[in-house]
């Protein structure tokens, strides 16, 4: 079992602890690629190398990184997963577009 907890792990516990524990601790959970969770991995990722980066080095360094290709490159890796295990597309251009988008206004703010 992993030591991290993610925030969807937290949520599903507090809703209801045997599905938690059936998804966790059985195993039995399913996952299902959709817009939502490659963004928001693909997003984790490259939040997660820019802390890397500022703990290890410094935030100046961090803020030199190119933040909105890395998200676009996550982005393209993570989708690329999800049509390989789902086997068919499950976003259209348009929506993958509106939501890089969104991850850039994030990461500007």
């Amino acid at each position: 079992m992993s030591k991290r907890v993610s925030f969807s792990q937290f949520s599903i516990y507090l809703q209801c602890p045997h599905k938690w524990k059936l998804d966790y601790i059985e195993k039995r959970r399913t996952y299902q690629p959709s817009i939502h969770t490659f963004f928001g991995t693909a997003f984790h990722n490259t939040v997660q190398k820019y802390l890397e980066v500022a703990y290890t080095e410094s935030v100046k360094q961090a803020d030199c990184l190119d933040l909105r290709g890395m998200l676009k490159e996550e982005m393209t890796a993570e989708y690329k997963k999800g049509v390989a295990q789902l086997g068919s597309h499950f976003s259209s251009a348009k929506e993958l577009e509106d939501f890089y988008l969104d991850g850039l206004a994030i990461i500007e703010t």
